[in-house]
């Protein structure tokens, strides 16, 4: 199996396991479908890198979801929105980003939340960013739903994690208790 396979299977792998539907779940794929997981998870990536721009990058990413595919919506938005958060996102955090960052950076973090991704990691530092521009609520459902997911996710089979994605276990619990820590400051608002 590839890098890129593991690594997406293992963020969606458990999405049944907390009452997602079946499309939610990378491990109810027959071979082909996993092979076309896989493809669109390599091909994502590649294009996502690839652009110079974040906007660039949503236009890639808007334009392939619209396509038909093999590969569940669900599966695919959650890799395209951790391939552009990952790729093109990270910088914002050093400086005051725009409307239209933060309203792509909404989206992108509501296709992951939306989808139930696991990955907390990646969420919290939008979430941070977000907090302001998000209503209080909306931010709050968005940590309870991500905190559920991330400990339902990584506590199901917690070696086959780091045989995959080493220290995500250290990661996973740090962003865990920065959710925590916004959720408390939401809350004393």
């Amino acid at each position: 199996m590839s890098d890129t396979l593991d690594n997406t299977s293992m963020r969606f792998s458990t999405a049944s396991e907390y009452g997602a539907p079946a499309e939610y779940d990378s491990a109810s794929l027959d071979s082909d479908g996993v092979s076309a997981l896989a493809k669109f998870s390599r091909d994502i990536d590649s294009l996502v890198h690839a652009a110079p721009t974040w906007s660039e990058a949503d236009q890639i990413i808007r334009s392939r979801l619209s396509e038909s595919s093999s590969v569940p919506r669900p599966l695919r938005e959650q890799q395209a929105a951790h391939a552009v958060l990952h790729n093109h996102f990270g910088a914002l955090k050093n400086k005051a980003p725009s409307e239209k960052e933060l309203d792509a950076l909404g989206h992108y973090t509501t296709l992951l939340v939306d989808n139930r991704s696991p990955e907390s990691w990646l969420i919290h530092p939008a979430l941070d960013l977000l907090s302001g521009h998000w209503p209080d609520e909306r931010m709050l459902a968005a940590i309870d739903t991500t905190l559920e997911a991330s400990r339902r996710a990584y506590s199901v089979n917690p070696e086959g994690v780091e045989r995959h994605i080493p220290d995500v276990h250290s990661e996973i619990r740090t962003a865990n208790q920065k959710l925590i820590q916004l959720r408390n400051n939401l809350r004393q608002k």
